[in-house]
């Protein structure tokens, strides 16, 4: 339960990640830089503000949502298979 009593919401793998901060990195400063990962996807990147590592989140999570979706399609005839977008293996 949250503190105004409303239940939380769930934690799912596709939104969690890893972050881990340079040795110089101050918070209280707003020097925020270092690497993020994706846990479900595996991907990684390097950040050097906020901005970057939020907007990078929200990418993740959108290609995330967007993979997870295309895999829904009706089941493979022949050769294609549901789901399959460039890129993935």
């Amino acid at each position: 339960m949250t503190p105004d009593g409303r239940p939380r919401s769930p934690l799912p793998a596709e939104r969690a990640f890893v972050v881990q901060l340079r040795a110089d990195a101050d918070l209280g400063s707003g020097v925020i830089t270092g690497r993020i990962e994706h846990v479900s996807s595996g991907r990684a990147a390097l950040f050097d503000s906020a901005g970057e590592l939020i907007a990078w989140m929200h990418d993740a999570i959108v290609q995330s949502s967007t993979k997870r979706s295309s895999r829904r399609v009706a089941a493979p005839r022949g050769d294609e298979r549901a789901g399959h977008m460039k890129g993935d293996s």
